[in-house]
């Protein structure tokens, strides 16, 4: 068996070892994976090592194969000596920062601490992958040189160093574990004998026929490539919140006229009014660009109006709901009973990192109102330190419900048996309420929609 070391078990460590773990030929296991953790995670760790998987996910396969693994070719542990072992080792920790020189300095230096732990153990021909999303040149300009120092101090030849950056795509949610195994992938090697490694080590567990890897021989393409990706999908959010707010004022559905532009292939990306950007990667990913230009290559010149503008924008996209329903209430929110339903930032995930329901939550609390948080997939908002209710409660205890993630529970809701006699408000975030079921609201709902 081939050793795999995975640095850090978070939502693509724990996955992305799973995947590793459940690679076969001829019906036997290629890897022993071990998952290696701070000694703060001893939580995250415990679970692991139960046959636990350590987020909140409705995909039945991760949860079925992390038993199958745990304790025979798959483990977690604190200890830096499995890195000696590895003869792979894929870095999967985080990596954040403001559009501040101190933040990037700090950040940096956190990351590149993990980074010299890996580069003082690791063995000689140990191929190493870089899969955190990081400012384009981040690779080269600082991964590299620790690796070689720490090379050199051990003796240790940097021709012997085989480095690569290929980001994930990794996606919570019901189809959590084939978002790793069946999804393209772009590799970024720093010669030609990591681009032939990276190859035989993903081929292993990855549909290459179906997901082909596109291979660089330069680490910055990949890193680029995962920047540029993002911040277009969140360019591409912002710039219809402006036409959202347009299809509100003139009374028309952009719901259906978005559906009929998508018919035309080259138009099939446009995206749908929303409550907001969530999520770990759109919301950070873009700041990259303009970190990387002025704190990797030293360009002050280069100022990002389009990227920087979406990122404003995304960010104050659920103030909007709230100033409708600010207004509805005639600038007087407190004490109103309203009850949120859809607490992870995404439908079908139970992620609440970075969720537009924060916001939305925050600003209704100081205004006094009186808040209650429903979700099917999230028992725990840690951020908020909340426990979640999975019940759906009555509706006419309520002044206000809001609508804030598109799960799939909420579409069955049989809104006449819910909605009653009590004079309420109806926030729809997600287009739940479709128009022919809005002639049937009675005088006493009032419905506040997104785009139309």
């Amino acid at each position: 068996m081939q050793k795999i070391a995975i640095q850090g078990a978070g939502f693509v460590g724990s996955a992305f070892s799973i995947a590793c773990a459940s690679a076969k030929r001829n019906n036997r296991f290629i890897f022993n994976v071990s998952i290696i953790e701070k000694e703060n995670q001893k939580n995250l760790i415990d679970k692991i090592n139960k046959g636990i998987f350590p987020f909140e996910t409705d995909d039945k396969k991760l949860s079925k194969l992390i038993k199958t693994h745990i304790n025979k070719n798959l483990f977690c542990s604190t200890s830096i000596n499995e890195y000696k072992k590895a003869n792979v080792i894929v870095s999967c920790i985080g990596f954040d920062c403001n559009l501040t020189k101190e933040s990037f300095k700090k950040n940096r230096d956190e990351f590149l601490k993990n980074i010299k732990e890996i580069a003082r153990n690791m063995q000689r021909n140990c191929l190493l992958i870089i899969q955190t999303t990081l400012p384009p040149g981040f690779t080269n300009s600082y991964i590299k040189p620790v690796i070689e120092e720490e090379f050199k101090k051990r003796k240790i030849s940097t021709k012997n160093l085989l480095l690569a950056h290929s980001f994930e795509r990794v996606m919570p949610g019901s189809n959590y574990f084939n978002s790793i195994v069946n999804n393209w992938r772009i590799c970024g090697a720093i010669n030609k004998k990591t681009i032939k490694k990276s190859h035989n080590f993903f081929s292993k567990f990855i549909n290459l026929k179906k997901y082909p890897i596109k291979y660089f021989d330069d680490p910055i393409y990949s890193e680029t490539a995962k920047i540029l990706e993002n911040t277009y999908r969140a360019v591409n959010i912002s710039f219809i919140d402006e036409w959202s707010r347009f299809a509100e004022n003139i009374d028309v559905n952009l719901y259906d006229i978005i559906n009929t532009i998508k018919v035309r292939p080259t138009h099939n990306n446009l995206m749908f009014p929303g409550f907001g950007v969530g999520g770990y990667c759109l919301t950070k990913d873009p700041k990259f660009i303009d970190a990387s230009s002025k704190f990797i290559f030293n360009n002050q010149k280069l100022k990002f109006p389009h990227t920087k503008s979406a990122l404003l924008i995304n960010k104050k996209m659920p103030n909007t709901i709230f100033q409708k329903m600010s207004n509805y209430f005639s600038n007087n929110l407190k004490n109103k009973k309203i009850l949120i339903l859809g607490v992870s930032y995404k439908d079908g995930v139970a992620d609440t990192r970075k969720t537009p329901t924060e916001k939305l939550y925050l600003s209704l609390k100081k205004s006094g109102s009186i808040v209650d948080l429903q979700d099917p997939l999230v028992k725990y908002w840690s951020e908020q330190k909340i426990k979640i209710s999975k019940k759906i409660p009555e509706f006419n205890n309520y002044d206000a419900i809001v609508f804030a993630t598109n799960h799939k529970q909420y579409s069955k809701i049989n809104l006449k048996k819910k909605i009653l006699q009590r004079k309420i408000l109806i926030v729809d975030a997600i287009n739940l309420i479709k128009d022919k079921f809005r002639t049937n609201f009675k005088k006493n709902i009032k419905l506040i929609t997104i785009g139309k």
